[in-house]
């Protein structure tokens, strides 16, 4: 059974949201996102961590990701789509994730991202064409609840001032201290934020839970 995207209304970007070719963007622009601030490592890291506070967020991180990807699925190929997309959802982001770890222990070449989610999304195409011909899937009747305890930004922008605190290094306390008074300012400035968080996890040595927070906060502004 052969499956194309559905039409949809162009977005305020002028790109359809159900384009394939958008899909395989966004997938690029979020994985360049967490390899610039190495999530993907330190999710890891935290998975082996005694810390449940840590680990409760990472987990919450990850269910965020798949029903991200699930939910694009649909879009992209319709209702019909809906009963094989979380499965797919959760191939993709392994795929993707260990395509790279090959990569680059094979070759010192820059990774081609989008070429990578573009293959990546044909071959979820491919596949769900064989699920609704078939309808065979592993992952029955399941779905991923995202927790409902999510910090606010005022919760997490409370933490910074611990953090500012404890801070080894004079710059990273001023920063973080700086950080903090514009997101409660009247009216922050957003290009400001952004300048200051991305210094803020460009820098070496952070704690894993101020790495955390840092991209709670990011989220949060979206």
């Amino acid at each position: 059974m052969k499956i194309s995207a559905q039409n949809a209304s162009p977005s305020r970007s002028g790109n359809r949201p159900s384009d394939a070719d958008l899909l395989a963007k966004q997938l690029a622009i979020r994985i360049r996102m967490n390899h610039e601030k190495n999530l993907f490592s330190l999710y890891e890291s935290i998975f082996y961590s005694q810390d449940e506070e840590l680990k409760a967020f990472a987990k919450s991180q990850y269910i965020g990701e798949l029903n991200w990807i699930k939910d694009r699925i649909i879009d992209l190929f319709g209702e019909q789509a809906r009963p094989y997309a979380l499965e797919n959802a959760a191939t993709a982001n392994g795929a993707l994730q260990q395509l790279m770890h090959v990569w680059r222990l094979s070759t010192d070449q820059q990774l081609p991202l989008v070429e990578l989610t573009d293959y990546i999304v044909r071959r979820m195409k491919q596949a769900l064409e064989i699920q609704l011909a078939d309808g065979e899937r592993f992952l029955s009747d399941l779905f991923l609840q995202e927790s409902t305890e999510q910090m606010t930004l005022t919760e997490s922008t409370k933490q910074l001032e611990r953090f500012a605190v404890s801070a080894e290094l004079p710059e990273q306390q001023e920063l973080l201290a700086f950080l903090e008074e514009e997101l409660i300012a009247e009216k922050p400035r957003m290009a400001i934020i952004h300048s200051a968080l991305t210094t803020l996890g460009a820098s070496r040595g952070l704690d894993a839970q101020l790495q955390l927070t840092l991209e709670q906060i990011w989220r949060q502004l979206k």
